[in-house]
């Protein structure tokens, strides 16, 4: 893939027209929702949709699509995908792909939010020359980002910058220690320019604490440059057997770089039946004892089949929350645990299609006049366009999660947009009711 950074000019974000008050905000109206899609984008979003309802084809999606590649190679592949899933969910694999992208999204009065599709699995190789080339994609994504909008983000896929075997080995030492808070200014300590301090690690070999080292000085170099230039990094979560990893490393980076703003922020999946103690334990450590600022992306959570079915097949317990209305009255406890503390030091975004708990946030941050800075709502690029739209519209800041890579790298994300599809059947319902009356309503005349 050419490199990102050729292209750093691009629209400088302007909002669009505001409703006057919260109070008129719909997520009704099929022309303002789609008044910036063409009519093949939305022929195109209703195929996707009828597609994503079929629940073999979802269920199998990514071996499918591996399947069709092996027996057709990648040509096959790109012919069916490239102007369908693909162009529906994914930026680009090239930067003018990903600048037209971005025009888009920006016109539109929406923030980019950008993701390079790079993440490993236990038992999958990956190698240094990799995790440097993911490295370099990030920089490039910082710099695209940068001065695009207020307050770009991006989101980061730490699978991406060292072996997922090594972040299960760093979830361990986490785990284990005693205190857990020197784990993470152990990595602090690393991320600031000095060496880490291995006594938290001690049970590492010592090719994985060089490994390890070398990890975060590619994390220090992208939380570096995201400092200088403006940009929040969003660490994504994964696989729950790698989420200690991840939280340690994204701790031991706020809390190198997260004095003054916060720079790098942790994701938090409210399908867990743990997501609400993890982020009370996480705002209580790095704003009370460690002093630094908070920041957190609220998610559902995208692996279920995967976690489902790995529980079931090693006999542990299912970490999942029973049903949807479960995960949505935990994901809407951990949105009020964060306002009662929102602030310049204590901010988050709220990436959630489900427009009840998008109502609750506006409700409460109205009634109680809190700032809109510091409360940010996403969605994924391709989907819920009637809540984006209005949102935005509405004065709120809205981020679009962008992830960019060719067809090849994007087959796991595609796989779990379609399962995310038919988990949230009754939102995709509406949005596909909404789609046909503005595609009838523009074929009217004809």
């Amino acid at each position: 893939m050419r490199s990102l950074s050729l292209f750093r000019v691009f629209p400088r974000f302007t909002p669009t027209r505001y409703y006057s008050n919260s109070s008129s905000l719909s997520f009704e109206e099929h022309r303002e929702a789609f008044r910036h899609k063409s009519t093949w984008e939305l022929v195109r979003a209703l195929a996707v949709l009828r597609m994503c309802s079929v629940q073999p084809l979802v269920d199998n999606s990514l071996q499918l699509m591996r399947g069709l590649e092996r027996v057709g190679g990648e040509t096959c592949l790109r012919l069916l995908l490239k102007r369908t899933l693909y162009a529906q969910f994914v930026g680009g694999e090239t930067p003018d792909e990903l600048r037209e992208c971005m025009h888009k999204v920006t016109n539109a009065g929406m923030r980019c939010m950008l993701a390079a599709t790079m993440e490993e699995d236990i038992g999958e190789k990956g190698c240094e020359a990799v995790y440097r080339e993911n490295c370099r994609r990030i920089l490039g994504a910082i710099d695209m980002s940068s001065g695009n909008c207020p307050s770009p983000m991006i989101q980061l896929k730490l699978s991406g910058l060292l072996p997922a075997r090594l972040l299960l080995q760093i979830g361990d030492c986490y785990l284990a220690a005693n205190c857990r808070q020197r784990v993470v200014e152990a990595l602090a300590e690393g991320l600031v320019g000095k060496s880490v301090q291995m006594d938290p690690f001690e049970n590492l070999i010592r090719d994985d604490q060089e490994a390890l080292s070398r990890a975060v000085g590619r994390l220090r170099d992208i939380c570096m440059s995201a400092r200088q230039k403006g940009v929040r990094v969003l660490v994504d979560a994964e696989f729950t057997y790698l989420n200690e990893g991840l939280s340690a490393l994204a701790l031991g980076a706020a809390a190198a770089f997260n004095s003054s703003i916060p720079v790098v922020w942790n994701t938090y999946q409210c399908y867990l039946k743990e997501a609400d103690s993890r982020v009370r334990i996480e705002q209580e450590l790095l704003m009370e004892r460690l002093g630094v600022c908070f920041g957190g992306k609220m998610v559902r959570g995208a692996y279920m089949l995967q976690e489902r079915q790995r529980s079931q097949r090693l006999g542990l317990p299912d970490p999942i929350c029973e049903n949807y209305g479960e995960t949505s009255e935990n994901y809407d406890r951990v949105i009020s645990f964060l306002l009662d503390r929102v602030g310049p030091r204590c901010q988050f975004i709220a990436a959630t299609h489900n427009e009840h708990s998008i109502r609750l946030i506006i409700e409460r941050m109205e009634n109680e006049n809190l700032d809109r800075r510091f409360v940010s709502f996403g969605q994924l690029y391709g989907m819920c366009e009637q809540i984006s739209n209005p949102l935005a519209e509405c004065g709120y800041a809205v981020y679009k999660s962008v992830p960019y890579g060719t067809l090849k790298e994007v087959l796991p994300y595609l796989a779990r947009r379609a399962v995310e599809n038919k988990s949230v059947l009754e939102g995709a319902r509406k949005e596909h009711a909404l789609l046909l009356r503005e595609l009838r309503t523009r074929l009217r005349p004809f």
